[in-house]
């Protein structure tokens, strides 16, 4: 697959850091072309780069306009399983641990994703997706 239909399928999937990450190598540094090969990209992706490249990103991401959405998180605590919205999982983590959850493990939920809240008396009082509840809030949170 070519880095231009890449780029068409992270624009259309809504993969913020994969179109940062194609617009940048390829526009801004020009290091590569459109018509370059994804594999291209493995150079970007190795763990040595990570922190350097994530900085450059979300940089290029705020020059060029970006927003990068809230994700859907789901925790298992010590206590009870918690739903949240953040950035990233560092963000999450952070958020769980200042609101007192000790994290045992977490994991990203698809933006698809049907949420529903149900109260103990077997009430649905929510049913809704990820991604509208990221849309709502805006700001990263417990839910």
């Amino acid at each position: 697959m070519t880095l231009k239909e890449l780029l068409e399928v992270s624009m259309e999937e809504q993969y913020y850091g994969l179109q940062s990450l194609i617009m940048f190598v390829v526009f801004e540094k020009q290091v590569l072309t459109l018509e370059d090969d994804q594999s291209e990209l493995d150079l970007y992706f190795k763990p040595k780069h990570h922190e350097r490249m994530k900085q450059l990103l979300l940089n290029y991401q705020k020059t060029i306009g970006i927003e990068t959405p809230l994700l859907g998180y789901w925790a298992e605590t010590g206590e009870e399983p918690v739903t949240l919205l953040a950035e990233n999982e560092e963000q999450a983590r952070e958020l769980l641990q200042r609101n007192g959850y000790t994290v045992k493990r977490i994991k990203m939920l698809d933006p698809k994703e049907e949420l529903v809240y149900v109260r103990r008396s077997g009430m649905i009082t929510l049913r809704t997706s990820v991604r509208a509840l990221a849309e709502e809030y805006r700001t990263a949170r417990v839910l």
